[in-house]
């Protein structure tokens, strides 16, 4: 069960929203792939309705089964896809996906599902893809959002593996033409201080709250930094589990934060200015 206390707050917009996609292959599997879908988004928008958060970003997992090299990435998000549509409404953006690895098919898949017009945004977990997110293959992806005009959603939790937080610096300077939100930056003071200091120097950088470090009050100490319109709210949901349901970023903020103005800005403005009017549902 999940935690019972309720924000006293409305109108949330989350970018940073997770489907297990490794959950719906087996759904699919054993014959109840729609069932899955409409039981995760049952408790999902229980979660969401919680703590008053009316939209999210819809991102896949990255630990799906990947042994069909770049017809299992399509598969991934035709699955994605088919979870959005059963409530467009609360989940008006979608992440894109593909895996680095695949080089010039993967760069070949993100051109045509960006030009589809569906996705919103794109994004990466370079831990789960097995390459560092400063690698050349990423600059060339990167290029891609760019050029469809969309954001990079890249994690960088806690200095792990492939995303470490100068490795995501180091791409992000790389590629002064795109922009990024860097989700899961503020979980470790080291992570933190090198994601404020590029923040600090780069004006198409935003960081989410996303899983920050619950000491020392990080969220505001990056706002005051860097300046408020330069942060949004992510929760980072994956699934029921307790751990994904309690957005303990969100309450500390509330509870420290009483200006308007910061409030609109972190829980719904700046996030609506990144990602514009949503993609289309239909095509």
């Amino acid at each position: 069960m999940g935690p019972t206390a309720t924000p006293a707050i409305t109108g949330v917009v989350d970018c940073h929203q997770h489907v297990r996609i490794s959950d719906l292959f087996t759904a699919e599997r054993e014959g109840r792939l729609q069932h899955g879908i409409e039981a995760d988004v049952a408790d999902r928008r229980a979660m969401m309705a919680r703590y008053g958060i009316v939209a999210s970003v819809l991102m896949p997992s990255f630990d799906y089964d990947k042994s069909g090299g770049v017809e299992s990435t399509a598969r991934a998000l035709s699955m994605l896809e088919a979870y959005r549509d059963t409530a467009p409404d609360a989940f008006p953006w979608l992440g894109c996906t593909v895996e680095p690895m695949h080089y010039d098919n993967g760069l070949a898949l993100l051109d045509e599902r960006l030009g589809g017009g569906r996705y919103a945004a794109v994004t990466w977990h370079n831990r789960f893809h097995g390459v560092p997110a400063d690698a050349p293959i990423m600059t060339a992806l990167v290029d891609v959002a760019a050029r469809h005009h969309v954001p990079v959603l890249i994690h960088a939790a806690g200095n792990l593996d492939h995303e470490e937080a100068w490795r995501v610096a180091r791409l992000v300077r790389r590629s002064p033409q795109a922009r990024f939100v860097v989700l899961d930056g503020l979980m470790t003071l080291a992570s933190t201080e090198v994601l404020t200091d590029l923040a600090a120097g780069a004006r198409n950088v935003w960081l989410d709250t996303a899983n920050a470090l619950p000491v020392r009050r990080v969220v505001n100490a990056v706002g005051d930094r860097v300046g408020w319109d330069r942060v949004v709210f992510g929760s980072c949901y994956y699934a029921s589990a307790y751990s994904y349901t309690l957005c303990a970023p969100l309450e500390e903020f509330l509870a420290s934060t009483s200006d308007r103005g910061v409030r609109s800005a972190v829980l719904h403005d700046n996030l609506r200015g990144i990602l514009g009017a949503p993609a289309r549902a239909d095509d």
